[in-house]
């Protein structure tokens, strides 16, 4: 419950007892949660888009050594490789 308190109202701008909690301060918590959601979306979003040639390159690949697998056994059909 400390840590809440402290994550609540211990600002820097906190006022005189900087461990009380503020009337500000869920606003203050709703304001980091929004900004830290944000910069993980953001982060996602340029992770993805660095990676996303990278996988296609690699589907591709998978795809074509399936291919070529199932020609070099004919026993195999494409029924018993998913």
């Amino acid at each position: 419950m400390e840590a809440v308190r402290m994550l609540l109202g211990a600002w820097p701008l906190g006022g005189k007892n900087s461990l009380a909690p503020t009337k500000s301060g869920k606003g203050r918590l709703l304001a980091l949660i929004g900004v830290y959601s944000v910069f993980i979306i953001l982060g996602a979003a340029i992770f993805s888009s660095i990676e996303a040639p990278k996988m296609a390159d690699l589907a591709e690949n998978i795809q074509a050594l399936r291919a070529k697998f199932t020609k070099q056994n004919k026993c195999l059909n494409g029924k018993f490789i998913a």
